[in-house]
């Protein structure tokens, strides 16, 4: 019998039940199953992912905030203050107030200075105190190692120079200055320092200008 002679199966009667193929379901409901798995598996991924990039961001916000520079006036070392400011001749002969300020790095990273400025004020400090021009100089200031500057006065009197130094605070010689520093990952910060004479001759806060900012966080000079 040649296969052109093969006649087909006769359809199954109409009316008769069709057998559930129960292999089939079975295999779609595995199939259903590992789909579903997989979705809830990728889910978890995903949240792993972002619960693990939080606590990576936080770790490097909590060492970076450890770590960070920390830039401010330096401790008094025996007989040598962290700011003195005295009278003295100019080159020329003329009187004029000149200071030594002292500064540091307390924080436990290299403070990358990027710029500063700094301000004597003779008399009454209450509206003189204001940004001035950035002097741009980059430099490092590791970890514990004490810097200065140097502020001048213009010219004064023998009497004005009595005057001042006898002044109650804010109202005889003021020292303020500011620094932009950045960590080595490029996180910038500032510190705002002002510290006012009193008669006898020690040093106390302003009023304002005292304070270190994150830049990121806090408005800082532009």
């Amino acid at each position: 019998m040649g296969k052109d002679d093969k006649k087909l199966a006769p359809p199954p009667p109409s009316g008769v039940r069709r057998h559930w193929d129960w292999m089939t379901s079975f295999n779609g409901v595995l199939a259903l199953f590992a789909v579903l798995s997989f979705v809830v598996l990728w889910i978890q991924l995903c949240d792993a992912r972002k619960s693990f990039a939080i606590q990576i961001g936080e770790a490097r916000k909590s060492f970076a905030s450890d770590q960070r520079p920390y830039v401010w006036l330096a401790n008094d070392k025996d007989s040598s203050p962290s700011l003195k400011v005295v009278p003295e001749k100019n080159p020329a002969g003329a009187l004029q107030f000149v200071g030594d300020l002292y500064y540091t790095n307390y924080g436990k990273s290299p403070a990358i200075i990027l710029r500063q400025y700094h301000g004597l004020i003779l008399g009454p400090n209450a509206a003189k105190i204001r940004p001035l021009q950035w002097q741009e100089a980059k430099m490092i200031l590791p970890t514990g190692k004490i810097d200065e500057f140097s502020p001048l006065s213009g010219v004064v009197t023998e009497k004005e120079v009595s005057t001042y130094m006898s002044a109650m605070e804010n109202d005889g010689l003021t020292v303020y200055a500011t620094w932009q520093y950045m960590d080595t990952a490029g996180n910038k910060y500032e510190t705002e320092l002002c510290l006012t004479r009193l008669n006898r001759g020690g040093w106390a806060y302003c009023k304002e200008h005292n304070d270190i900012k994150d830049c990121s966080l806090d408005v800082c000079e532009q």
